[in-house]
């Protein structure tokens, strides 16, 4: 049936859908064509595919571009004779899909053309992919996933731009979402149990602005939310629970910001970081598992800094904190019910950092253990540690104002190190207030009752 409808060129897409305006047609199936194959074969540019209720075993691939397929309760299914083979590959670019239950393929949906979108499909049993994405700008929305035994939504190639939001994935096999490509989007997504590996991976490819926010992620084999070369990402609002691996593990990437995500339960370090500049806020993490930092933070090659603020751990079965990284800012963090044996509630092991109005509590060993130069602390408090409140343990010109150690199982402040500065610090209730077998610079308007300057560290 003719309809009224004008489709026009796009600039990015010049080369697939060229300068034109016509009456674009609406191909039924069955009522017209009994096959979706054949209402493809039938169709131009910008024509709709309709099909209705019913179950179709094919394997289409079309280079139409600007096609529109519609189903309405239909069940595409992949496998023809026992062979499982692809169900629908389209390579024309701003190609919709949109109303279909996918299964029994190899790969279920492919889209190679640009501007092409899949939203509101139920895709099930796939030998291979889900969703397999080899174009820029493609957008991936409002679909439900089950039983994918490769890569539930794969886009590869580097591909830029891609949208992946508001989909549910259940039961995925290898890993649920993995995106190769600068600037992508993955938005509110829910996934529960990956098998083998991770639940969202995102390859940057060196590109910016990318976004992984708001999504829910449950029983991921590895980690949760793993990012590399991508330079500034945005790991935000997410929640993570029971990942096999790190919550969220971002490699070798500068600029990075994760906020205000839930981590709870992960087999090894809740966040993990490496790279520079990084910006750390308001997570909470809770309980991790197998000898396991809350927070596990190392710098690149390159100019160190960042931001570790606002957090709080409980119950990290290593560090709450450990951060090998130089000239970062760390204040207003929690860390409670932390460490085992000789791992601390935080551990700075790096050079020039700044740490103001940090709180450990109840942590099994140190409060704040420093092996590094010149870092600074201001106000932060460790309270009923089981060891020390304060260890600075190796380097030099390290300084200590105003903290404050109470009730710890050890020495409120020990020194190994040399040239430690304090100042206007208060130790009390402690096994011994002050313990001293390194060098000290300074120690004014100190508030502390046993021990001193001349007392050795005792063995822990």
């Amino acid at each position: 049936m003719a309809l009224g409808r004008c489709v026009a060129p796009i600039a990015f897409v010049a080369l697939s859908l060229s300068s034109f305006c016509r009456a674009v047609e609406t191909r039924r199936v069955p009522q017209e064509f009994a096959t979706i194959g054949e209402a493809v074969a039938a169709a131009a540019t910008g024509d709709t595919i309709l099909v209705g209720a019913g179950e179709y075993r094919e394997n289409v691939v079309t280079g139409a571009a600007g096609l529109r397929f519609v189903g309405q309760r239909a069940v595409w299914d992949g496998t023809i004779g026992g062979v499982p083979g692809t169900c629908l590959t389209c390579n024309g670019a701003l190609v919709t899909v949109q109303g279909f239950t996918f299964r029994n393929g190899t790969d279920l949906l492919v889209l190679n053309g640009p501007g092409s979108v899949a939203s509101r499909c139920r895709f099930e049993n796939a030998s291979d992919d889900g969703v397999q994405i080899n174009a820029d700008d493609v957008t991936v929305s409002k679909c439900s996933f089950f039983g994918i035994s490769d890569t539930t939504i794969l886009v590869i190639n580097n591909r830029a731009r891609v949208l992946i939001d508001r989909n549910r994935l259940f039961n995925c096999g290898d890993e649920g979402i993995d995106v190769s490509g600068p600037g992508a989007r993955i938005l509110f997504n829910y996934i529960h149990t990956v098998d083998d590996n991770d639940a969202i991976r995102l390859n940057g490819g060196g590109g910016t602005d990318a976004v992984i926010m708001g999504n829910r992620i449950f029983n991921a084999a590895d980690e949760g939310i793993e990012v590399s070369s991508s330079p500034g990402v945005l790991v935000a609002r997410n929640t993570i629970l029971h990942a096999g691996g790190e919550g969220i593990f971002i490699n070798g990437v500068d600029g990075a910001r994760v906020e205000r995500n839930r981590i709870e339960g992960s087999g090894s370090h809740a966040i993990r970081l490496i790279g520079d500049d990084f910006s750390i806020t308001s997570n909470v993490v809770r309980f991790t598992i197998d000898d396991a930092d809350g927070c596990n933070v190392a710098n690149a090659l390159s100019g160190g800094g960042g931001l570790f603020e606002r957090n709080t751990i409980l119950g990290a079965t290593a560090f709450g904190c450990q951060l090998a990284a130089d000239a970062a800012i760390i204040r207003n963090n929690r860390v409670s019910f932390c460490g085992s044996e000789d791992q601390a509630g935080f551990l700075i092991a790096g050079d020039n950092n700044t740490l103001e109005r940090n709180r450990a509590t109840r942590c099994d060993a140190d409060g704040f253990r420093i092996n590094g130069d010149f870092n600074t602390l201001a106000g932060d408090v460790a309270s009923a540690c089981s060891v020390d409140g304060f260890d600075v343990e190796t380097g030099t010109g390290n300084r200590l104002t105003t903290v404050r150690a109470m009730d710890c199982g050890g020495e409120g402040f020990e020194n190994n190190a040399a040239a430690t500065e304090v100042a206007g610090a208060t130790f009390l209730r402690n096994r011994i207030d002050v313990a001293n077998n390194g060098t000290v610079a300074a120690f004014d308007n100190v508030r502390f009752e046993t021990g001193g300057l001349g007392t050795a560290p005792e063995i822990e």
